[in-house]
C-alpha cells in the first residue's frame, strides 16, 4: 500500500468518526430536518484523475461504476423516504454498514471524542461560531 493510499484511508475514517458525532449532536439539539452521512460511491469514473497506465484503463473498465451510477447512490444516500434510518451511517454501495468495527471498541469511541474536539477547535480558529447548532 502507497503512502497516499494509507492517507485515503486514513481521511476516510476521520471522515466518518466526525460525521457521526456531528450527527448525534444534531439529533440532540432538534435539527432534525438534515439528513447526515457518510458515503461511499465505490471505484468510479472520473474525469478528474484519468487513467495513467494500461492497467488503470484496464481496470477501470472492468471494475468502475460510472459517473451517473456512481451519482445515483450518492443522491439515494439521502433519499427522504430513507433519511432517518441513515442520518449519521455510513452507506457503502447503497447500503448502511459499518464503517469500522474498531469505532465500537473503547479506544475507537474515545478517538471519536478526540477528533470531534480537537476538529471543532479548528474549525472555530477558521469560523467563529461555525460549530454552534442552535
Amino acid at each position: 500500500m502507497t503512502n497516499i493510499d494509507a492517507r485515503y484511508m486514513d481521511s476516510k475514517l476521520l471522515e466518518v468518526l466526525y460525521a457521526q458525532k456531528l450527527a448525534a449532536a444534531m439529533s440532540k439539539c432538534g435539527k432534525s430536518n438534515v439528513c447526515l452521512n457518510v458515503v461511499n460511491p465505490g471505484y468510479c469514473v472520473l474525469a478528474l484523475k484519468p487513467p495513467t497506465s494500461l492497467v488503470d484503463k484496464f481496470s477501470e473498465r472492468i471494475f468502475a461504476r460510472s459517473t451517473d451510477d456512481s451519482g445515483r447512490i450518492l443522491v439515494d444516500a439521502i433519499a427522504p423516504e430513507r433519511a432517518e434510518q441513515r442520518h449519521g451511517k455510513y452507506i457503502d454501495d447503497g447500503n448502511v454498514k459499518k464503517a469500522a468495527t474498531w469505532m465500537d471498541t473503547k479506544d475507537g469511541k474515545r478517538t471519536a471524542q478526540r477528533v470531534w474536539m480537537e476538529l471543532n477547535v479548528i474549525l472555530e480558529d477558521i469560523g467563529p461560531g461555525s460549530t454552534s447548532l442552535s
